[in-house]
């Protein structure tokens, strides 16, 4: 498939806005704050959260991303998140490890994930694989990914794919992952 075929079929699926405001907020916890001179704690209470999550419900938005549950205080805050019921779709935001999908998967209400595949070779060798503990290659990183992908599809859970940094990497780098994920079915 080539680059304008593929981004054809992209733009006929596409489903709308992922409302990252919950993942992003968290993101930026201990942000230094210049007026004051020291650090604020940031970050958005499971009220707030409820708050935000039915407002984006109103307004229409399909989806929200949400923190992944694997950060440090946040699989509490999520199961409450999981299981308002008017709210709009939940994906947790998850690096490409089981580990990350189990947490998700045991949060028991998430509607899907957006797996967070790395595409920079440098930083692939710089990693482990998850089952023998070696450092990566491209190919052993990709059937990683292709893992966690099919034990998404098979929670029964909505699956997307990005790639960090994407306007910094090759998109020769990148294409493999995407045609990957397009062959698994993922959005």
């Amino acid at each position: 498939m080539n680059r304008e075929m593929f981004s054809a079929r992209i733009a006929r699926n596409f489903e709308g806005v992922i409302d990252t405001t919950l993942r992003e907020g968290e993101q930026f916890a201990g942000v230094f704050d210049e007026d004051i001179e020291r650090f604020k704690p940031w970050e958005i209470n499971v009220a707030q959260s409820t708050t935000i999550l039915q407002g984006l419900h109103k307004m229409g938005v399909r989806y929200a991303e949400l923190p992944n549950p694997m950060a440090e205080g946040m699989n509490h805050h999520l199961r409450r998140l999981v299981d308002l019921t008017e709210r709009t779709k939940l994906l947790p935001h998850i690096r490409a490890r089981m580990s990350d999908l189990k947490a998700v998967i045991d949060l028991n209400g998430a509607d899907g994930v957006n797996i967070l595949a790395v595409a920079d070779l440098s930083r692939i060798e710089a990693m482990r694989d998850e089952i023998s503990g070696q450092p990566h290659t491209m190919t052993s990183y990709m059937d990683q990914v292709r893992r966690v992908i099919v034990a998404s599809h098979d929670a029964g859970l909505e699956t997307r794919l990005g790639i960090e940094h994407s306007w910094d990497v090759d998109i020769a780098l990148m294409m493999p992952f995407y045609r990957m994920a397009d062959d698994l079915g993922v959005a």
